[in-house]
């Protein structure tokens, strides 16, 4: 259905809309409405046990920091992201059911995947050829920030700049292209020019993290097919690839990619915990003063430092919220196939060095990490129990249930 396609893009684009709208809501926080009201009406309100958990424990965080720890410090910045965490974890725990076996969603993602990478080259090749700006905004939308500015900034100091394409950043652009190439690689049919092209938007983002988390997809891919020896690759294609690649090779000596990665990396040789990823991890480990801290954090507050996305669970929620991530984790890695499961461990990869627990891509991974997914949670002997809350049991507890 046509509604069903509109859907699929507006759930492709979450990250992209999440830089349009009004004061502190998004447009993605209210395409995330539509698409769990769409879903509930369509295939009725059912939500997996460890997300509704997970969420449930966020609305009560913060009260619990409140009242115990005596946090009073940014209480509407505490209230209001910690809320909107529990709202993108109850949403992601519904859309399961929407987009489990939904091949419109994989096309949907490919093609924004491609038509940013595309755009990204455009990005990369106006500025740094012709030092003319092009936009990262979509037309005719209320945008928030100032990314076109920096962007400026950047061309006119005459500095290497990295293409966001349409999102908030070139790191952000590389994790959506992650998600898309994993999706390539592991869940569908094998399209050589698809992945070429997403490996290439991939590099000229120039982000650390991408380029690491991009060998890791790598390496497990090929070694993955090479021991069952399914990937045959004609001649033809492996020229076009060889081409590809002395040509990308070639621009990035041209263009210092190499040593800028490095450089970004490893913080001019000052080693890992020297960078701007690494060097605020210690923050997280000398704000405990109290076993309440301990255990709950210091609540979903904006600080200066830069921390990593498993790092920054710990920092906000302390060890109980930390744990709550990885149960749901391991549960989420446990339910679905071997080929799904490095979907789940690529977001576990990202989180080391980056930030993407706590927004829009939890949505994304988790959500497709359960495509194709056998067994459906939310359909009980092939019929939708719709407007009915329904959690997830285990084998020996269903079968009690039925």
């Amino acid at each position: 259905m046509r509604s069903n396609k509109v859907m699929c893009y507006l759930f492709a684009m979450l990250p992209i809309l999440l830089n349009y709208g009004w004061g502190s809501i998004t447009f993605a926080d209210i395409t995330v409405l539509v698409l769990v009201i769409y879903t509930v009406v369509r295939r009725g309100f059912c939500i997996k046990k460890g997300f509704l958990i997970v969420s449930c424990f966020f609305i009560i965080h913060p009260i619990l920091l409140f009242s115990l720890v005596g946090i009073r410090n940014n209480l509407y910045d505490m209230f209001g992201t910690s809320f909107r965490l529990a709202y993108y974890i109850f949403a992601t725990g519904i859309l399961i059911n929407q987009f489990r076996n939904n091949i419109n969603i994989i096309k949907a993602i490919r093609c924004v995947a491609v038509v940013c990478s595309f755009y990204a080259v455009l990005q990369f090749v106006m500025a740094n050829m012709f030092g003319i700006l092009v936009s990262a905004y979509l037309p005719f939308l209320p945008h928030r920030g100032v990314l076109d500015a920096q962007t400026q900034e950047w061309i006119d100091y005459g500095w290497l700049v990295r293409p966001r394409s349409f999102f908030s950043e070139p790191s952000t652009f590389s994790i959506y292209l992650l998600l898309a190439l994993s999706l390539e690689l592991f869940v569908l049919k094998t399209n050589l020019r698809i992945i070429v092209i997403l490996i290439g938007g991939i590099f000229i983002s120039v982000s650390s993290l991408g380029i690491v988390c991009l060998l890791f997809l790598l390496f497990v891919f090929t070694y993955r097919y090479l021991k069952v020896n399914r990937f045959v690759v004609s001649r033809k294609k492996m020229l076009f690839v060889e081409i590809l690649f002395l040509l990308l090779l070639g621009i990035s000596i041209k263009m210092n990619l190499f040593e800028i990665i490095l450089e970004h990396i490893t913080a001019g040789g000052k080693g890992l915990m020297s960078t701007t990823r690494f060097a605020d991890i210690k923050t997280a480990f000398s704000t405990v003063n109290a076993w309440k801290t301990l255990f709950l954090g210091n609540g979903m507050q904006d600080i200066q430092e830069y921390l990593p996305g498993w790092v920054r669970v710990y920092y906000c929620n302390g060890i109980i919220g930390l744990l709550l991530y990885v149960g749901l984790f391991y549960k989420s890695i446990k339910s679905v196939s071997k080929k799904n499961r490095i979907i789940m461990l690529l977001f576990g990869l990202i989180n080391i060095g980056g930030e993407a627990m706590m927004g829009l891509f939890f949505i994304h991974y988790f959500v497709m990490n359960f495509y194709n997914c056998k067994e459906n949670p939310c359909f009980y002997n092939g019929k939708a129990k719709k407007y009915r809350l329904m959690f997830v049991f285990s084998n020996e507890e269903r079968k009690k249930n039925e």
